[in-house]
């Protein structure tokens, strides 16, 4: 008797434990109605078996038989239940899969993408820099020539601001009015 009632721990436990993980999974079956009347034929089985076994006696043939018969009874169901159970997840799982790589791959997309684009403004920014050293080069030849041609100048020559102030002088005015720069 303690065999049998330690085989039925054994087998309440693993009917508990499908009935608990297939919660979890029945929003996601294919055949929804057939899964849940399984479900359901499992649930009924487990009651009408617990208290047969709980009124199991020594040498108590014919309420073992009766037992085993409705344990046996309900296995396909379980077997049912349990494979698709184990498909549904196999499909989420696969699916989870699918999505992860799309998401993935959008994301390199979008990387390379910004990289490209890191690159263009890079290249954008580095001919700019090159224009503006060029400039930069043009007006110091420019300067550099003005102010030669400015004090290479025979006559003197004097700049003012808009109000008179003196601004340049060159060294032919600086001998004609005999002042010195400052």
């Amino acid at each position: 008797l303690s065999e049998v009632l330690l085989k039925f721990d054994i087998y309440f436990s693993r009917v508990q434990t499908v009935l608990s993980h297939t919660a979890t999974v029945k929003d996601f079956v294919a055949e929804r109605e057939e899964f849940d009347a399984r479900l359901e034929i499992i649930r009924n089985n487990l009651s009408s078996v617990t208290p047969l076994v709980d009124a199991l006696r020594p040498g108590d043939l014919a309420g073992l038989a009766q037992m085993n018969a409705l344990m046996a009874e309900v296995m396909p169901d379980i077997r049912y239940v349990v494979v698709t159970a184990v498909q549904t997840w196999q499909r989420r799982a696969q699916m989870l899969r699918l999505q992860r790589e799309a998401v993935l791959e959008q994301f390199l997309t979008a990387g390379a993408l910004a990289l490209a684009l890191i690159l263009g403004l890079l290249a954008v920014s580095a001919h700019l820099y090159r224009q503006s050293a060029l400039r930069n080069t043009m007006v110091e030849r420019l300067d550099s020539n003005l102010r030669a041609s400015f004090e290479a100048a025979l006559d003197g020559v004097i700049v003012t601001d808009a109000e008179g102030r003196i601004l340049l002088f060159n060294s032919a005015a600086e001998t004609l009015f005999n002042q010195r720069r400052a």
